[in-house]
């Protein structure tokens, strides 16, 4: 079968990498901007609305590396991700990611094995307080969230699931997964992908709201305040299930970081929302630099 090569022409990512132990617990240290109005953000799989964030924010796969240390090359997977933070009222933190894959793994029918799969894990240390967050425990559930995303959930089944519903079985603890708190669009092309399909390319958008501490119920449960230098720890994880009849082959994540990010806080990447709307670093992107991200991410699979 002829493969279709994809590149990302992306500029390289305003990245700052810091040590000391005050701002960083394993040493990195990434930038969210802020969103310059909420209400022009639509939740439904499009980069369409992310065109206010300058491309030296982006994550790309020259900055990602597989936890387990196997080999890859971009033909078999690749994947861009933009995050952006809200101010008070909104309060949210906001993700999109389009991600190639040149076979679609998606045969778990129980969420809690979502992780055989191609899926995408969410972590949130909102509070930076490091610690486990597991989920053997409410101390655990209340310290931090995961989250697991996957293309075509069966009927019944959310994307996102609590991940923390893994280890303890309570079903009220969902309700942080939900359109209120998480709201969360997802493409999947070409249409009509199905498990094993190969040459697929998919995305996720989502904005959430952020606790620190997640009780049974939003009223018992402490919101988090995003602002400017409130530094969280936050984690995405894509899992690659090319492993054959057992799934899980590569576990993707930034580089320099610890696979132990979807169990401890102090393990995930810092990451600062700053104040670009008052200092003026988010700009309108060079129309060249731009382009060349749009007409990447706008492509179709032939």
């Amino acid at each position: 079968m002829k493969r279709r090569f994809l590149f990302f022409f992306l500029s390289a990512a305003l990245v700052v990498v810091l040590s000391t132990p005050a701002t960083a617990h394993i040493g990195i240290t990434r930038f969210v901007p802020e969103v310059p109005d909420p209400a022009a953000m639509t939740m439904d799989g499009n980069e369409d609305d992310w065109g206010w964030m300058d491309e030296s924010f982006a994550i790309t796969m020259d900055q990602i590396v597989d936890y387990r240390e196997r080999d890859f090359t971009t033909e078999d997977y690749n994947l861009v991700y933009f995050v952006g933070w809200s101010r008070v009222p909104d309060n949210k933190f906001y993700f999109f990611t389009r991600v190639y894959d040149d076979t679609l793994r998606i045969a778990e029918e129980d969420q809690k094995n979502w992780w055989n799969d191609d899926f995408l894990q969410i972590t949130f240390d909102s509070d930076h307080s490091g610690g486990w967050y597991l989920g053997l425990d409410m101390d655990e559930v209340n310290n931090g969230q995961r989250y697991h995303l996957r293309q075509l959930p069966l009927a019944g089944q959310r994307s996102p699931f609590n991940g923390i519903l893994e280890f303890i079985d309570i079903p009220e603890l969902a309700w942080s997964a939900e359109e209120e708190w998480f709201e969360v669009g997802q493409t999947l092309l070409p249409a009509g992908s199905a498990h094993l399909s190969t040459n697929v390319e998919y995305t996720y958008e989502f904005r959430a709201a952020l606790w620190d501490i997640h009780q049974l119920t939003p009223e018992e449960s402490v919101r988090h305040i995003l602002a400017p230098e409130r530094v969280i720890h936050f984690g995405a994880r894509f899992d690659d299930g090319d492993g054959g009849e057992q799934g899980g082959k590569h576990l993707f994540g930034l580089a320099g970081g610890s696979i132990e990010q979807d169990t401890q806080g102090e393990h995930a990447p810092d990451f600062i929302p700053i104040d670009t709307l008052e200092r003026g670093s988010v700009t309108a992107v060079k129309e060249q630099g731009w382009g060349r991200i749009k007409s990447y991410l706008h492509q179709r699979l032939r």
